[in-house]
Protein backbone atom coordinates (compact mmCIF):
# COMPACT_ATOMS: atom_id res chain seq x y z
CA UNK A 1 0.00 0.00 0.00
CA UNK A 2 1.26 3.57 -0.85
CA UNK A 3 2.23 5.60 2.05
CA UNK A 4 -0.21 8.14 0.82
CA UNK A 5 -3.06 5.82 1.27
CA UNK A 6 -1.82 4.41 4.63
CA UNK A 7 -1.82 8.09 5.91
CA UNK A 8 -4.94 8.96 4.48
CA UNK A 9 -6.61 5.43 5.70
CA UNK A 10 -5.33 6.24 9.44
CA UNK A 11 -6.11 10.22 9.80
CA UNK A 12 -10.07 8.54 9.21
CA UNK A 13 -10.15 6.09 11.39
CA UNK A 14 -12.77 5.71 14.16
CA UNK A 15 -11.54 3.95 17.52
CA UNK A 16 -14.43 3.62 20.10
CA UNK A 17 -12.20 2.42 22.52
CA UNK A 18 -11.38 5.58 23.77
CA UNK A 19 -13.43 7.86 25.78
CA UNK A 20 -12.30 11.52 26.02
CA UNK A 21 -12.25 12.77 28.87
CA UNK A 22 -13.80 16.32 30.29
CA UNK A 23 -11.91 17.83 33.11
CA UNK A 24 -13.11 17.74 36.73
CA UNK A 25 -13.46 21.65 37.34
CA UNK A 26 -13.91 23.87 34.65
CA UNK A 27 -11.04 25.45 32.11
CA UNK A 28 -10.65 29.05 31.06
CA UNK A 29 -10.91 28.88 27.14
CA UNK A 30 -8.30 31.27 25.46
CA UNK A 31 -9.80 32.42 22.61
CA UNK A 32 -6.78 32.21 19.96
CA UNK A 33 -5.41 35.74 18.58
CA UNK A 34 -7.77 37.36 15.76
CA UNK A 35 -5.84 36.30 12.82
CA UNK A 36 -4.20 38.88 10.48
CA UNK A 37 -5.18 40.00 7.47
CA UNK A 38 -2.61 38.13 5.43
CA UNK A 39 -4.07 35.37 7.32
CA UNK A 40 -7.78 36.15 6.37
CA UNK A 41 -6.43 36.12 2.66
CA UNK A 42 -4.63 32.94 2.35
CA UNK A 43 -7.65 31.10 3.84
CA UNK A 44 -9.93 32.68 1.51
CA UNK A 45 -7.67 31.57 -1.19
CA UNK A 46 -7.12 28.12 -0.01
CA UNK A 47 -10.85 28.08 -0.08
CA UNK A 48 -11.45 29.05 -3.37
CA UNK A 49 -11.78 26.36 -6.33
CA UNK A 50 -9.25 26.64 -9.44
CA UNK A 51 -7.46 23.76 -11.69
CA UNK A 52 -4.35 22.58 -10.09
CA UNK A 53 -1.33 21.50 -12.61
CA UNK A 54 1.79 20.56 -10.94
CA UNK A 55 4.00 17.79 -13.00
CA UNK A 56 7.18 16.10 -11.70
CA UNK A 57 9.27 19.39 -10.47
CA UNK A 58 10.71 19.55 -7.48
CA UNK A 59 9.17 20.36 -4.02
CA UNK A 60 10.68 23.17 -3.68
CA UNK A 61 8.96 25.11 -6.69
CA UNK A 62 5.85 24.50 -5.31
CA UNK A 63 6.92 27.86 -3.40
CA UNK A 64 6.76 30.06 -6.57
CA UNK A 65 4.04 27.96 -8.01
CA UNK A 66 2.07 28.66 -5.54
CA UNK A 67 2.66 32.42 -5.45
CA UNK A 68 2.59 32.99 -9.29
CA UNK A 69 -0.69 30.89 -10.17
CA UNK A 70 -2.34 31.22 -6.92
CA UNK A 71 -1.47 34.39 -5.62
CA UNK A 72 -0.11 32.66 -2.14
CA UNK A 73 3.11 32.80 -0.40
CA UNK A 74 4.49 30.10 0.84
CA UNK A 75 7.79 28.77 1.81
CA UNK A 76 9.51 25.53 2.88
CA UNK A 77 10.45 24.32 6.19
CA UNK A 78 13.86 22.86 4.95
CA UNK A 79 14.97 21.18 7.94
CA UNK A 80 11.39 19.44 8.93
CA UNK A 81 11.43 18.04 5.79
CA UNK A 82 14.39 16.75 5.55
CA UNK A 83 13.95 15.28 8.97
CA UNK A 84 11.32 13.28 7.86
CA UNK A 85 13.15 12.00 4.70
CA UNK A 86 12.03 14.05 1.68
CA UNK A 87 14.61 16.36 0.05
CA UNK A 88 13.40 19.52 -1.67
CA UNK A 89 14.46 18.24 -4.98
CA UNK A 90 12.24 15.33 -4.76
CA UNK A 91 9.83 15.23 -7.74
CA UNK A 92 6.11 15.47 -7.03
CA UNK A 93 2.63 15.34 -9.57
CA UNK A 94 -0.53 16.17 -9.34
CA UNK A 95 -3.43 17.37 -12.07
CA UNK A 96 -6.63 18.66 -10.87
CA UNK A 97 -9.57 20.28 -12.12
CA UNK A 98 -12.61 22.35 -10.03
CA UNK A 99 -11.09 22.00 -6.51
CA UNK A 100 -10.33 24.11 -3.76
CA UNK A 101 -6.68 25.00 -3.76
CA UNK A 102 -6.57 23.64 0.04
CA UNK A 103 -7.71 20.11 -0.64
CA UNK A 104 -5.30 19.66 -3.82
CA UNK A 105 -2.55 20.98 -1.60
CA UNK A 106 -3.37 18.70 1.11
CA UNK A 107 -3.71 15.94 -1.51
CA UNK A 108 -0.68 16.38 -3.11
CA UNK A 109 1.67 16.66 0.17
CA UNK A 110 -0.21 13.43 1.84
CA UNK A 111 1.87 11.84 -1.02
CA UNK A 112 4.76 12.14 0.38
CA UNK A 113 3.63 11.96 4.12
CA UNK A 114 4.39 16.18 4.22
CA UNK A 115 1.52 19.18 5.64
CA UNK A 116 1.41 22.67 5.86
CA UNK A 117 0.70 25.07 8.15
CA UNK A 118 -0.79 28.88 7.62
CA UNK A 119 1.59 31.20 9.85
CA UNK A 120 3.06 34.40 10.10
CA UNK A 121 1.01 35.32 6.81
CA UNK A 122 1.84 32.29 4.50
CA UNK A 123 1.27 29.02 3.90
CA UNK A 124 4.16 26.88 5.81
CA UNK A 125 4.91 23.36 4.17
CA UNK A 126 6.10 20.89 6.75
CA UNK A 127 6.15 17.68 8.14
CA UNK A 128 3.65 16.02 10.08
CA UNK A 129 5.96 15.51 13.07
CA UNK A 130 6.66 19.61 13.29
CA UNK A 131 3.18 20.18 12.41
CA UNK A 132 2.32 18.36 15.37
CA UNK A 133 4.51 20.57 17.41
CA UNK A 134 3.23 24.06 16.71
CA UNK A 135 -0.56 23.10 17.16
CA UNK A 136 -3.11 25.97 17.18
CA UNK A 137 -6.02 26.39 20.06
CA UNK A 138 -9.08 27.05 18.70
CA UNK A 139 -12.33 28.07 20.28
CA UNK A 140 -16.25 26.60 19.50
CA UNK A 141 -18.92 27.25 20.74
CA UNK A 142 -20.87 24.39 20.89
CA UNK A 143 -24.38 25.57 22.92
CA UNK A 144 -26.42 23.94 19.90
CA UNK A 145 -24.83 20.49 20.32
CA UNK A 146 -24.48 19.84 24.04
CA UNK A 147 -27.98 21.49 24.93
CA UNK A 148 -30.41 18.61 25.04
CA UNK A 149 -33.07 18.88 21.50
CA UNK A 150 -36.45 18.54 23.14
CA UNK A 151 -37.28 17.33 19.89
CA UNK A 152 -34.70 14.48 19.73
CA UNK A 153 -35.20 13.21 23.26
CA UNK A 154 -37.87 11.89 25.15
CA UNK A 155 -41.74 11.43 23.05
CA UNK A 156 -44.93 10.21 24.37
CA UNK A 157 -45.67 6.41 23.28
CA UNK A 158 -48.02 6.80 20.57
CA UNK A 159 -50.29 4.97 22.15
CA UNK A 160 -50.00 1.30 20.35
CA UNK A 161 -47.28 0.09 21.82
CA UNK A 162 -44.78 0.88 19.46
CA UNK A 163 -42.79 3.77 21.06
CA UNK A 164 -42.25 5.41 17.80
CA UNK A 165 -40.40 8.41 17.70
CA UNK A 166 -41.69 9.67 14.73
CA UNK A 167 -44.73 11.33 16.59
CA UNK A 168 -42.48 13.78 18.21
CA UNK A 169 -42.58 15.88 15.22
CA UNK A 170 -46.52 17.07 16.96
CA UNK A 171 -44.71 17.59 20.21
CA UNK A 172 -42.52 20.56 19.09
CA UNK A 173 -42.61 23.29 21.47
CA UNK A 174 -42.90 21.16 24.53
CA UNK A 175 -40.83 21.81 27.53
CA UNK A 176 -38.42 18.85 27.97
CA UNK A 177 -35.74 18.47 31.11
CA UNK A 178 -32.54 19.55 29.51
CA UNK A 179 -29.61 16.58 29.53
CA UNK A 180 -26.88 17.65 32.27
CA UNK A 181 -24.34 19.75 30.79
CA UNK A 182 -21.43 17.51 31.84
CA UNK A 183 -22.80 14.63 30.30
CA UNK A 184 -23.53 16.53 27.29
CA UNK A 185 -20.16 17.76 27.11
CA UNK A 186 -18.44 13.91 27.51
CA UNK A 187 -20.80 13.19 24.35
CA UNK A 188 -19.48 15.62 22.19
CA UNK A 189 -15.73 15.16 23.35
CA UNK A 190 -16.09 11.38 22.99
CA UNK A 191 -17.35 11.82 19.66
CA UNK A 192 -14.52 14.32 18.44
CA UNK A 193 -11.97 12.36 20.00
CA UNK A 194 -12.61 8.92 18.55
CA UNK A 195 -13.62 10.13 15.11
CA UNK A 196 -11.34 12.70 14.14
CA UNK A 197 -7.34 11.64 14.38
CA UNK A 198 -7.94 8.75 17.41
CA UNK A 199 -4.35 8.66 18.12
CA UNK A 200 -3.42 12.14 18.27
CA UNK A 201 -5.06 13.07 21.72
CA UNK A 202 -3.34 13.32 24.95
CA UNK A 203 -5.62 10.75 26.66
CA UNK A 204 -3.64 8.35 24.51
CA UNK A 205 -0.23 9.67 24.29
CA UNK A 206 -0.83 11.89 21.50
CA UNK A 207 -0.59 16.24 21.74
CA UNK A 208 -4.21 17.40 20.85
CA UNK A 209 -6.27 18.54 23.71
CA UNK A 210 -9.54 19.49 24.38
CA UNK A 211 -10.97 21.52 27.74
CA UNK A 212 -14.35 22.80 28.34
CA UNK A 213 -15.91 26.31 29.54
CA UNK A 214 -19.13 25.44 30.76
CA UNK A 215 -20.36 29.19 31.19
CA UNK A 216 -19.37 30.10 27.61
CA UNK A 217 -21.33 26.64 26.58
CA UNK A 218 -17.99 26.08 24.18
CA UNK A 219 -14.81 23.51 24.01
CA UNK A 220 -11.56 24.77 23.32
CA UNK A 221 -9.61 22.58 21.26
CA UNK A 222 -5.55 22.17 20.57
CA UNK A 223 -4.97 20.18 17.88
CA UNK A 224 -2.98 20.63 14.12
CA UNK A 225 -4.63 22.83 11.34
CA UNK A 226 -5.32 19.14 9.33
CA UNK A 227 -7.30 18.10 12.63
CA UNK A 228 -9.14 21.24 12.96
CA UNK A 229 -10.20 20.60 9.41
CA UNK A 230 -11.53 17.66 10.22
CA UNK A 231 -13.45 18.71 13.30
CA UNK A 232 -15.31 21.65 11.88
CA UNK A 233 -16.30 19.38 9.23
CA UNK A 234 -17.76 16.86 11.60
CA UNK A 235 -19.82 19.88 13.31
CA UNK A 236 -21.17 21.30 10.50
CA UNK A 237 -22.34 17.78 9.37
CA UNK A 238 -23.81 16.86 13.05
CA UNK A 239 -25.65 19.87 12.95
CA UNK A 240 -27.07 19.54 9.06
CA UNK A 241 -28.01 16.53 9.57
CA UNK A 242 -30.43 17.64 13.08
CA UNK A 243 -31.95 20.79 11.28
CA UNK A 244 -32.56 18.50 8.59
CA UNK A 245 -34.60 16.17 10.52
CA UNK A 246 -36.59 18.76 12.58
CA UNK A 247 -37.46 20.52 9.27
CA UNK A 248 -39.03 17.42 8.00
CA UNK A 249 -40.87 16.65 10.97
CA UNK A 250 -42.03 20.36 11.03
CA UNK A 251 -43.65 19.87 7.43
CA UNK A 252 -45.43 16.47 8.08
CA UNK A 253 -47.74 14.98 10.52
CA UNK A 254 -46.95 11.63 9.59
CA UNK A 255 -43.10 11.56 10.03
CA UNK A 256 -40.26 11.62 7.72
CA UNK A 257 -41.57 10.56 3.78
CA UNK A 258 -39.74 7.84 2.70
CA UNK A 259 -38.60 9.66 -0.58
CA UNK A 260 -37.57 13.02 1.08
CA UNK A 261 -36.09 11.69 4.29
CA UNK A 262 -32.58 13.77 5.14
CA UNK A 263 -29.80 11.94 4.05
CA UNK A 264 -25.95 11.09 5.22
CA UNK A 265 -23.26 13.95 5.27
CA UNK A 266 -19.85 14.25 5.73
CA UNK A 267 -16.88 16.15 4.45
CA UNK A 268 -17.03 15.19 0.87
CA UNK A 269 -20.45 16.30 0.55
CA UNK A 270 -19.97 18.15 -2.59
CA UNK A 271 -18.51 15.59 -4.62
CA UNK A 272 -20.78 13.31 -3.52
CA UNK A 273 -23.75 14.93 -4.72
CA UNK A 274 -22.19 15.76 -7.86
CA UNK A 275 -21.79 12.08 -8.22
CA UNK A 276 -25.36 11.11 -7.04
CA UNK A 277 -26.67 13.22 -10.40
CA UNK A 278 -28.38 10.72 -13.28
CA UNK A 279 -26.48 10.59 -16.27
CA UNK A 280 -25.94 8.98 -19.80
CA UNK A 281 -22.33 7.93 -20.89
CA UNK A 282 -21.49 5.32 -23.54
CA UNK A 283 -17.39 4.35 -23.76
CA UNK A 284 -16.38 1.86 -26.48
CA UNK A 285 -13.29 0.52 -26.63
CA UNK A 286 -12.05 3.34 -24.94
CA UNK A 287 -8.47 3.60 -21.94
CA UNK A 288 -9.82 3.14 -18.75
CA UNK A 289 -8.05 6.36 -17.79
CA UNK A 290 -9.60 8.42 -20.77
CA UNK A 291 -13.18 6.81 -19.74
CA UNK A 292 -12.38 7.99 -16.37
CA UNK A 293 -11.75 11.49 -17.29
CA UNK A 294 -14.67 11.84 -19.69
CA UNK A 295 -17.15 10.84 -16.45
CA UNK A 296 -15.05 13.02 -14.20
CA UNK A 297 -15.79 16.12 -16.61
CA UNK A 298 -18.96 15.10 -17.14
CA UNK A 299 -20.66 15.53 -13.35
CA UNK A 300 -17.48 18.09 -12.94
CA UNK A 301 -15.22 16.27 -9.85
CA UNK A 302 -11.81 16.59 -9.98
CA UNK A 303 -10.43 12.94 -10.50
CA UNK A 304 -7.19 11.50 -9.07
CA UNK A 305 -5.78 8.13 -9.94
CA UNK A 306 -3.64 6.10 -7.71
CA UNK A 307 -0.86 4.79 -10.39
CA UNK A 308 1.44 3.27 -7.40
CA UNK A 309 -1.92 1.24 -6.10
CA UNK A 310 -2.23 0.19 -9.34
CA UNK A 311 0.94 -0.95 -10.43
CA UNK A 312 0.66 -2.49 -7.04
CA UNK A 313 -2.96 -4.87 -7.61
CA UNK A 314 -1.40 -5.82 -11.75
CA UNK A 315 -3.91 -2.93 -12.83
CA UNK A 316 -3.23 -0.93 -16.02
CA UNK A 317 -4.84 2.79 -16.58
CA UNK A 318 -4.58 1.42 -20.44
CA UNK A 319 -7.00 -1.25 -20.27
CA UNK A 320 -9.71 -0.61 -22.64
CA UNK A 321 -13.61 -0.57 -21.63
CA UNK A 322 -17.16 -0.92 -23.22
CA UNK A 323 -19.50 0.07 -21.03
CA UNK A 324 -23.20 1.92 -21.34
CA UNK A 325 -24.69 3.51 -19.14
CA UNK A 326 -28.48 5.74 -19.17
CA UNK A 327 -30.49 7.23 -16.45
CA UNK A 328 -27.91 5.71 -13.74
CA UNK A 329 -26.04 8.25 -11.40
CA UNK A 330 -22.94 8.24 -11.87
CA UNK A 331 -21.95 6.67 -8.25
CA UNK A 332 -24.03 3.74 -9.69
CA UNK A 333 -22.28 3.74 -13.34
CA UNK A 334 -18.90 3.82 -11.83
CA UNK A 335 -19.63 0.99 -9.33
CA UNK A 336 -20.69 -1.09 -11.97
CA UNK A 337 -17.74 -0.31 -13.88
CA UNK A 338 -14.68 -0.76 -11.71
CA UNK A 339 -15.92 -3.70 -10.20
CA UNK A 340 -15.63 -5.36 -13.21
CA UNK A 341 -12.39 -4.65 -13.42
CA UNK A 342 -11.08 -5.38 -9.25
CA UNK A 343 -11.18 -1.65 -8.76
CA UNK A 344 -12.54 0.94 -6.65
CA UNK A 345 -13.45 4.20 -5.84
CA UNK A 346 -13.35 6.53 -2.53
CA UNK A 347 -13.43 10.51 -1.96
CA UNK A 348 -10.55 12.20 -0.08
CA UNK A 349 -10.00 15.67 0.11
CA UNK A 350 -13.48 16.54 -1.89
CA UNK A 351 -11.66 14.58 -4.52
CA UNK A 352 -12.63 11.44 -6.59
CA UNK A 353 -9.84 8.94 -5.66
CA UNK A 354 -9.61 5.40 -8.25
CA UNK A 355 -7.69 2.73 -6.37
CA UNK A 356 -7.56 -0.64 -6.57
CA UNK A 357 -10.00 -2.47 -4.20
CA UNK A 358 -7.23 -4.09 -1.72
CA UNK A 359 -6.10 -0.28 -0.94
CA UNK A 360 -9.69 0.91 -0.84
CA UNK A 361 -10.52 -1.44 1.89
CA UNK A 362 -7.98 0.65 3.80
CA UNK A 363 -9.90 3.86 3.37
CA UNK A 364 -12.28 4.68 5.58
CA UNK A 365 -14.60 7.37 5.57
CA UNK A 366 -16.72 9.44 8.73
CA UNK A 367 -20.25 10.35 7.73
CA UNK A 368 -23.15 11.34 9.95
CA UNK A 369 -26.34 9.29 9.29
CA UNK A 370 -30.10 11.03 10.32
CA UNK A 371 -31.61 7.79 11.95
CA UNK A 372 -33.95 9.51 14.03
CA UNK A 373 -37.19 8.34 11.94
CA UNK A 374 -35.95 4.62 13.51
CA UNK A 375 -35.34 5.09 16.77
CA UNK A 376 -37.71 4.23 19.51
CA UNK A 377 -37.84 5.65 23.14
CA UNK A 378 -36.80 3.62 25.62
CA UNK A 379 -39.54 2.00 27.94
CA UNK A 380 -39.86 3.88 31.00
CA UNK A 381 -37.05 6.31 30.60
CA UNK A 382 -37.03 8.92 33.30
CA UNK A 383 -37.46 12.44 31.99
CA UNK A 384 -34.22 13.82 32.88
CA UNK A 385 -32.35 11.43 30.81
CA UNK A 386 -32.01 10.67 27.48
CA UNK A 387 -34.64 8.49 25.98
CA UNK A 388 -33.52 7.32 22.20
CA UNK A 389 -32.81 4.11 21.93
CA UNK A 390 -29.99 3.47 19.35
CA UNK A 391 -28.91 -0.29 20.40
CA UNK A 392 -31.34 -2.09 18.13
CA UNK A 393 -30.52 -0.27 15.14
CA UNK A 394 -26.72 -0.34 15.73
CA UNK A 395 -27.18 -4.11 16.80
CA UNK A 396 -29.20 -4.24 13.21
CA UNK A 397 -26.53 -2.44 11.36
CA UNK A 398 -23.39 -4.71 12.19
CA UNK A 399 -25.22 -8.04 12.22
CA UNK A 400 -26.65 -7.78 9.20
CA UNK A 401 -23.62 -5.27 6.66
CA UNK A 402 -19.89 -6.68 6.56
CA UNK A 403 -19.99 -7.97 10.33
CA UNK A 404 -16.35 -8.78 10.49
CA UNK A 405 -15.44 -5.40 9.13
CA UNK A 406 -16.20 -3.78 12.77
CA UNK A 407 -14.17 -2.35 15.72
CA UNK A 408 -16.07 -4.77 18.06
CA UNK A 409 -14.59 -7.78 16.21
CA UNK A 410 -11.48 -6.42 15.05
CA UNK A 411 -12.27 -5.07 12.14
CA UNK A 412 -11.28 -1.03 11.43
CA UNK A 413 -15.28 0.07 11.08
CA UNK A 414 -16.83 1.96 14.30
CA UNK A 415 -20.49 3.03 14.87
CA UNK A 416 -21.15 5.55 17.13
CA UNK A 417 -24.77 7.77 18.13
CA UNK A 418 -25.04 11.37 18.65
CA UNK A 419 -28.28 12.07 20.32
CA UNK A 420 -27.99 15.70 20.15
CA UNK A 421 -28.72 15.20 16.30
CA UNK A 422 -30.77 11.98 16.52
CA UNK A 423 -27.69 10.45 14.63
CA UNK A 424 -25.18 7.85 14.19
CA UNK A 425 -21.38 8.72 13.66
CA UNK A 426 -20.04 6.01 11.33
CA UNK A 427 -16.69 5.34 9.62
CA UNK A 428 -16.50 2.47 7.01
CA UNK A 429 -14.81 2.15 3.68
CA UNK A 430 -16.83 3.36 0.91
CA UNK A 431 -18.02 0.64 -0.62
CA UNK A 432 -19.98 -0.05 2.44
CA UNK A 433 -20.83 2.83 3.52
CA UNK A 434 -23.21 2.60 0.27
CA UNK A 435 -24.63 -0.68 1.45
CA UNK A 436 -25.08 0.94 4.82
CA UNK A 437 -27.04 3.80 2.79
CA UNK A 438 -29.09 1.25 1.02
CA UNK A 439 -29.76 -0.69 4.34
CA UNK A 440 -31.17 2.64 6.16
CA UNK A 441 -32.97 3.78 2.99
CA UNK A 442 -35.09 0.46 3.45
CA UNK A 443 -35.82 0.48 6.46
CA UNK A 444 -37.47 3.80 6.60
CA UNK A 445 -39.63 2.75 3.43
CA UNK A 446 -41.08 -0.39 5.71
CA UNK A 447 -41.53 1.86 8.68
CA UNK A 448 -43.19 4.56 6.67
CA UNK A 449 -45.69 2.00 4.99
CA UNK A 450 -46.00 0.45 8.22
CA UNK A 451 -47.10 3.69 9.56
CA UNK A 452 -49.25 4.34 6.44
CA UNK A 453 -51.40 1.11 7.44
CA UNK A 454 -52.05 1.31 10.88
Amino acid sequence: MSRFLMRVALSAGICLAFAGATPAGEEEIAVRPLRSADQDEILKALDQRTEFDFQKRPLRELVDYLKHKHKVEARLDSKAIGDAGVGTDTPVTLSLKNVSLRSALRFMLMQIDLTYLVRDGCVLITSRTEAENRLISTFYQVPDLIAGDMVLLAAPPTGDGTNDLQDAGRALGAEQKPIPEANAFRGLIDLITSAIAPTSWNEVGGSGSIVVSRRSQAIGIGQTDEVHEEIVALLVALRRVRDEQIAAMKATDAGFPAKSAPRARGKEDRTEEALLEKGDLVFTKLPLIEALHRLSDECEVPLYIDHKAFADAGKSTDTQVTYAFKGLSYKTALTLMLDKLDLAHSIRQDVLLITSKSAAETLLTVKVYPVFNLLVRQPDAPADRPALDFGPLIDDITSNIAPTSWDEVGGPGAIKEFRNSGALVISQTAAIHEKIAEHLEAMGQARAAQRAGR
